[in-house]
């Protein structure tokens, strides 16, 4: 499974994809929204993981923009700091596929994930 990380905090980033990649993932990682618009411009992933509170971008927005490409058929899984219930169901209508929030323990991010990637996609 080809997981796409979207995390400005090198720390929570190193985190995730070492966790993941222990665990037969195949991460890329990106700080930065043009560069996971660049990827996944070029590359197909069977899941993302996108931070709220990215530097250049608000994650919101980045979601948009990737949802706005097509239908988005690739799961999303929001990580963020922001725990209103508004954040959250914001979050879910631009097109977030589930919302964690941070601090975040990698075995429930990665059991997350695996739910996400259990469905079936349309």
């Amino acid at each position: 499974m080809k997981i796409l990380i979207v995390e400005d905090q090198p720390a929570l980033r190193i985190l995730i994809g070492s966790h993941l990649s222990e665990r037969g993932f195949t991460v890329d990682e990106v700080s930065r929204a043009d560069d996971a618009m660049a990827a996944t411009a070029v590359s197909s992933y069977d899941a993302i993981i996108l931070d709220l509170g990215l530097l250049d971008v608000d994650g919101l927005e980045l979601l948009a923009r990737v949802a706005g490409k097509a239908p988005i058929k690739t799961p999303v899984l929001v990580v963020g700091a922001r725990d209103g219930v508004e954040d959250r169901g914001r979050a879910l209508d631009v097109g977030a596929d589930d919302y964690l929030v941070t601090p975040i323990d990698p075995v429930e991010l990665e059991a997350r994930l695996r739910v996400l990637l259990r469905r079936p996609r349309h």
